[in-house]
């Protein structure tokens, strides 16, 4: 399971991982992309239950507010990609005008949208309370946890795979 931070590479990083273990890749991003995030709760959280029953599975996203912590409960292993509010904010703007000028594909079916009424109380309000409820869970179930700080941090980890 692949968690953390907005725009810190975590649908990428899945997707590499995916890739190189085989496994199917489930990008929460897209997984809720034809619903309502905010009126939707029950439907995205039984799509994000069905999948994460499947026997093996690469999942990465947030949506804490829909699964509580059945994929923490599901997984073998954590991935927490960590970053501070204002890092991630200024990597969601560079994100966001990168795809615009070059026409590529976010990857995870993230949205083309700023969305900076949403995103702004979401990096420096909500997540940082989130964060630290996942990271109880994680404790609470004895998940073993790898953080990543960096990209740097992130190509090792893959490398060594």
């Amino acid at each position: 399971m692949i968690t953390g931070a907005v725009a810190t590479g975590k649908s990428t990083f899945a997707s590499i991982l995916a890739n190189k273990l085989s496994l199917p890749i489930i990008h929460l991003d897209a997984l809720q992309r034809d619903f309502d995030r905010d009126k939707d709760l029950a439907e995205i959280r039984q799509r994000i239950i069905d999948e994460a029953s499947k026997d093996a599975w690469v999942i990465d996203g947030n949506a804490f507010r829909k699964d509580l912590d059945f994929r923490i409960v599901r997984a073998d292993l954590v991935i927490f990609f960590e970053s501070s509010p204002a890092q991630s904010f200024a990597k969601h703007i560079f994100r966001h005008l990168h795809h615009k000028l070059t026409g590529k594909q976010k990857p995870g079916g993230t949205s083309d949208s700023l969305r900076l009424n949403w995103f702004i109380k979401f990096i420096f309000l909500d997540w940082p309370k989130r964060e630290k409820e996942v990271l109880q869970l994680i404790e609470l179930h004895q998940k073993k946890l790898i953080r990543i700080r960096n990209r740097k941090e992130a190509k090792s980890l893959l490398e060594s795979i």
